[in-house]
Order: structure tokens, then sequence, then C-alpha cells
């Protein structure tokens, strides 16, 4: 509502006085006048309180600073802008002298079609020994904001270099993020801010995928609802049984325990929704089964005569005994035959006219191949399983380059315990009596491959060094403990205590190095994991324990046969491997991946005519060029799905059926290989 002064007011009445009785004196100082005066300050005032109470917390009728004060009353503040970083590589042809990189020395982006020039500085001291012909700086943008993020080979500047020393960025600079404009913060308040009210899951997750960078988030409490419908199988006869279990390979992927099977375990029918009794099945005490329990029935059947079947209103028989309606005996079961399944009883004898019997008998009252939906509360293998603790698994997409400089501590040791804190990217355990270097920025996403150490000698992954990453139940988190396995041994060099670290694979250009030799590890750093962190533990309740951790990444090579309906086929082929690769990344957590589905994809990909996941046959024998089996140290065949290490190159397993991922999991395609047949060899 628009703010009206009294004047406005004042007028208005006189114009309307005007018009409605024009002989009304509503001249200045007559007391007509007085009395509009009087009202239209009235009206103005009301107007006043009116727009202040409307606009006191209204989002959309402030900005800047007035917005930044009313949602810092909620808990918010607005998301500050962020310096680009990355790494610039420098190559010289002479390698005659020393050459020195200060810290804070300045790299430029040249200005280029009007665009304008950006610089950065690098974050660490480096030198150039004489002999070394290359080595990598790390960079961060002077100025922060998105204006930072440049391309691969566009930093190609630094002033007072020779004509002998090129510089370049061979990867885009990245991280770089504006600050938060007015309309960003205000749709993130409204997503978000009655969502913190008691540390909801709506809360957590919205926070979470509020996130520029982050595609999809899970949230493991303490408490998860597990529901599965299955199929029941029902045999009759005297042990006959009706019962329902749930996937194990379900169960296993996530279920730690059941929390209560008595109180907080439900079976409900599938087709009516409708709710069993807690008393007409029984939970096994590890929650992975329900056996129903029989109901009993009783009909009279008759007259009674030799060789005639009486059906009975239920089938499934479990058990069965039959009396004289008048005089209460029990007939002898060699008196009739009884059809459990079906649930009839026949007459073996004949008996008066107009004799009947009672039939007392217990079924199973779910039959066979019936649908059910189990669904009961569980501890999730997922969560830490501490005190009120909530593990949020995110997928982000934003690598950051860092580099982190790093001196040899002796005392961290790779030993047979602490192995098993970490994994290689191929999914080996590091090696006892090897160093760990943890890293500082956390969690780590891949390495880049090198390390400087010192100012003459160069580290390549795989020969001096792998990278390690946290197995344990901070993985991916920015409590973790990535780190840098060294290839070698720690011994007492010259014999006076002053120990050395000696590298397998050193050879003459590796020298043994002390703890005084910094180590420049550059490596890509997947930094949403921190922003959300921080972000959540600004907001969230005081005694809840909120760890984020990246989503674990399963990856996936995916072999198809194809005919085609239309050419060229590389065309196809292509869609076909986009189209998939879509299909997996919009898949949420935890999926069950059936082979179908993938087939499905393919199939309503223009061009394809026909389908089907790769055969050996289709195969025709090949191994697959790029994956490695460690335990056979040889080819993997190239048919089917097969899975990866993070390298993307270790063969992990095969899957030759559906199968199902964890809840902390995401699908991921590394790859999609293609076999072509025509109608004729398609077999």
């Amino acid at each position: 509502m628009p703010i009206v002064g009294a004047h406005a007011y004042e007028t208005s009445i006189i114009n309307a006085l005007a018009i409605s009785d024009p002989q009304m004196n509503t001249a200045l100082g007559t007391p007509i006048r007085k009395i509009i005066t009087a009202v239209a300050q009235q009206l103005a005032s009301y107007n006043v309180d009116v727009n202040v109470t409307g606009t006191l917390y209204s989002i959309d009728s402030v900005s800047g600073d007035e917005l930044d004060y009313l949602v810092g009353q909620f808990g918010f503040t607005r998301h500050e802008a962020r310096a680009a970083r990355g790494t610039v590589t420098v190559r010289r042809d002479n390698g005659d002298s020393v050459l020195q990189f200060e810290y804070g020395s300045y790299f430029y982006k040249p200005e280029v079609a009007g665009m304008d020039s950006v610089s950065f500085q690098s974050t660490a001291y480096q030198e150039m020994a004489a002999g070394v012909l290359s080595c990598d700086i790390a960079i961060v943008a002077t100025v922060a904001g998105s204006v930072g993020n440049v391309p691969a080979n566009t930093i190609t500047y630094f002033s007072g270099l020779t004509d002998y020393v090129s510089i370049t960025n061979v990867n885009p600079t990245s991280g770089g993020r504006d600050a938060e404009t007015d309309e960003q913060l205000r749709q993130r308040f409204l997503l978000t801010v009655f969502r913190n009210v008691s540390g909801t899951k709506d809360q957590l997750a919205g926070l979470a995928m509020a996130h520029a960078m982050v595609n999809k988030a899970n949230l493991v409490t303490l408490e998860s609802r597990y529901s599965e419908t299955v199929q029941v199988t029902t045999t009759t006869g005297a042990l006959g049984t009706s019962s329902a279990s749930v996937s194990l390979d379900k169960w296993g992927l996530d279920v730690d325990h059941c929390l209560d099977v008595d109180r907080r375990y439900w079976v409900r029918s599938a087709d009516t929704l409708e709710l069993f009794a807690k008393g007409e099945y029984e939970v096994s005490s590890d929650g992975k089964s329900v056996k129903f329990i029989p109901k009993i029935e009783m009909e009279t059947i008759g007259p009674i005569a030799q060789g005639v079947s009486y059906s009975l209103s239920h089938g499934n028989i479990v058990s069965l005994s039959v009396t004289d309606s008048v005089t209460g005996n029990e007939i002898p079961p060699i008196s009739y035959s009884v059809d459990y399944n079906v649930g009839t009883v026949t007459s073996n004898i004949s008996v008066g006219d107009n004799s009947t019997w009672n039939v007392l008998y217990r079924y199973n009252f779910v039959k066979n191949d019936e649908y059910v939906v189990i669904e009961f509360d569980y501890l999730s293998k997922h969560n830490r399983a501490g005190l009120k603790t909530v593990d949020l698994y995110v997928d982000s997409l934003a690598p950051q380059n860092v580099t982190d400089i790093q001196y040899l501590d002796f005392t961290k040791v790779i030993d047979n315990e602490n192995m098993l804190d970490w994994v290689r990217e191929d999914g080996t355990r590091p090696l006892p009596g090897h160093l760990y270097i943890p890293l500082s920025y956390q969690p780590m996403l891949s390495s880049v491959g090198h390390i400087n150490m010192g100012v003459s000698s160069v580290l390549y992954e795989g020969t001096h060094y792998r990278m390690l990453y946290d197995s344990t139940t901070t993985f991916g988190s920015c409590r973790g403990m990535d780190a840098v396995e060294l290839i070698g041994a720690v011994t007492d060099d010259d014999g006076d205590n002053n120990s050395s670290f000696v590298f397998t694979n050193g050879g003459s250009s590796i020298p043994p190095v002390g703890s005084d030799t910094p180590l420049a590890i550059p490596y890509l750093y997947d930094y949403p994991i921190d922003d959300i962190q921080s972000l959540i533990d600004m907001q969230r309740i005081v005694t809840m324990d909120v760890q984020v951790h990246e989503a674990k990444h399963r990856y996936f090579v995916i072999f198809l046969t194809l005919m085609f309906s239309t050419f060229p086929r590389d065309a196809v082929i292509e869609s076909v491997r986009q189209n998939v690769i879509n299909w997996s990344d919009a898949l949420q957590f935890g999926p069950t991946i059936q082979l179908s589905d993938i087939e499905t994809v393919a199939a309503n990909t223009t061009g394809v005519d026909n389908v089907r996941i790769a055969t050996q046959a289709d195969s025709g024998g090949k191994l697959t060029d790029v994956v490695y089996d460690l335990t056979t140290l040889g080819g993997v065949g190239a048919y089917g799905i097969i899975e990866v290490n993070r390298d993307g190159i270790s063969f992990k397993q095969r899957h030759d059926g559906d199968f199902r991922l964890a809840e902390n999991e995401v699908f991921e395609v590394a790859d999609v290989v293609v076999y072509s047949r025509s109608q004729q060899r398609w077999g």
C-alpha cells in the first residue's frame, strides 16, 4: 500500500463534498474545513501504521543492508564472494640458473576482445632449481567473484620473465563465486527459513540443495524407515506356513539392525493397503522376515454321503479335525480325505440320512504370491550411531584446484592397524612402513598426478606416492583425513639419528628427503562439502551432530549391442551414450539398477532399432582396452556391466543381473561401449 499524506486525504474529501453538496462551504477557517483537516490527519496516520506493520517483516520490501538485517534475525547471512583458485604451469627452455617466484607473485589473464584482464597471486613461495625445466604454482584470484573462473590456457603473462619462459594454466580456474544477490538471498531464505525450527530433514537437505554446485542430497538420521514390497510364500499341510522376507541384498547394504520389532514394525497388504493386526503375524528376532499366524474356522458340512466332496470357505489349510455334529464324537481321519490346498473334504464312508459333520480347521489367510509391504524403523549402516548423529550425503559437481604445502612428520607411519583407515583409488589398502601426509583441504576428489618436492624434484603418482581416501566414518567430509602415501621407508641416513625418507623408486633423481623439505601437493578439492558444513553448523540445533559427506560414487562401464534404423552410426552411438549418462545422472541415492531400464533408455534413442546388454558372444572374447584386473593381473571380458574402482581402470566386479546401491551411494557411468549388429547377425 502506498503512503498517502494528510494533504492528499484533505483534497480528496473536499473534492468529494464539492460533488455531493456543492453548497457546502469548505473554505479555510470554517468549522467544516477544520473537521476535514482533522479527519485527513487521522487517515494519514493510520495509513503510515498500516504500511509500517505490513512491511516490517516483508522480505520483498527491503534490500541491501536492511535485507541482511531482516534475515539475520533468523540466523541467515548473505553468501560472500569467493575467489577462484587454480594452478599455473611454468616451463622454460634453459635451466642454467635458479628461478624464484615469491609468495604473492602476480600472474595475469591478458585483456582479450574487450574482456578485462584478470590477475592472480601465488599462494606459496616456489623455486625452480638449476636443471628444473617446469613447475606448478598454486594461485588465487586477486578479486573475489566468478570473474576469476577463467578457461584453460588463458593465464599466460607474468611480468619480468625472459623470452624462454612460458606460463599457462593447463586446467580452468574454479571456485570463484559472486556475492549472493538480494534476489538469491530472498529465495534461499524463503526456501529454508522455517525448516530449522526443529532441525528437520527438510531443513538440512534444503540447505544442501540450495548450494549452486549440489546435484542431489540424502539425509541419514539415527532412525530410518525401511519399506519394501515383497511376495508371500505359502505352503499347505501339517507343516504349512505363510511367510515373507525382505531382500537380503537391500538389508545387507543399509540395515544395521531393527530398532524395535514389537512396536516399530508394520505389515500391510500391497493391494488394499490394509494394515495387518499385530496378532496376525510374528516377526523374526532380527526383523528380516514375518510369519503369518493361521486363522481358525469352524464349518458344518453335509448331508454326508460317500464319495461326495464338500468345499470349505478357505483353502491353504494347515490342519483340520472333524466331529459328528450330533454326538460330538471325532470322525477318524480314515473316514475322509482332505485337499489342503483347495480346501475340500471328501467322505470315504456312508452315514445316515441328513447327518452332518463339524469341520474345525486352521488356514493361511495370506495366499501364496500375494504382495505385502514390510515397513520398520532401523539404524542405518551409514549413520555414525553416536549421540544425535545425522549424516548428510551430498553429490556435488565442483572440483577446485588447491596446493597444500606440507613437511614430513616421521611419526606418521602406516601400520597394520591404521592402514584400514584408507583406501587407494584402485581399491587396495596402503602398505605398512610407508609414511602418510594428511591433507589440509578435505575432502579430496583426485590428484593431478605429481608433487613438487623442494626446489628440484618432482614426484609422480603411482611411482613415488599414492593418494589415500578416508574410509572411516568421517570419509568424504571436512573432518576426514584424506592423505598422501609416500612409497618408501624411513632410514637413519647418516647414522647420527637424523631421519630421512628414501623412495623405493627414487633413483638418482629423487634424493632422500628430511623433515625440513617442503612438498607442494596440488590436488582437486570438493569445496561445497566445506561450504555446506559451515552453513549447517551455523543453523543446526546445538545438540545435533550433523556431518556432511561427499556421496560415495560407484563407477560402471556399460556394454551395449545395438541394431540401427538410421545412419551414420557414430551419431546414434553418441546419442545413446549421452542418453544413458543423462539417465544415470537423474537417479537419486541408493537406486535399484535394472538392466531393462538401461535397454529402454537406449531403445528410445532415435536411430536405434534393437538393443541388449552385450553378451560374451557379442564381444567375441574381446578384453577391455582400459579395465585391468589386479587379482589376475590381466584384462577383463568386454561385455555386460563392469564396475570399476575410483581410478576408472581397475576391475571391481561384474554385474550379470539387476543390483542395488546403498542409500549413501550414487550410480555413475564411466563409459558406454557399443557393439554394432545388423538384423542378419543379431542372433
